[in-house]
């Protein structure tokens, strides 16, 4: 399953640092995540996508 994390940080204008900051998930894991090298929470991504103030269905290939 592919993850649209980093599609909809670049549609925000939003950094990695900056994403890292007000979710509290380390820069290095989300990297992994746009990277797909890591199996983040359903818990991690409903947090990213409240950030990103997206629906979190559309993070998701599926």
């Amino acid at each position: 399953m592919k993850i649209y994390l980093t599609k909809f940080r670049a549609e925000k204008g939003m950094s990695m640092r900056k994403l890292s900051v007000k979710s509290g998930i380390a820069k290095s894991f989300i990297q992994d995540i746009e990277k797909g090298r890591a199996n983040p929470t359903l818990k991690t991504m409903c947090k990213l996508a409240e950030i990103l103030e997206i629906d979190i269905h559309d993070l998701f290939d599926c």
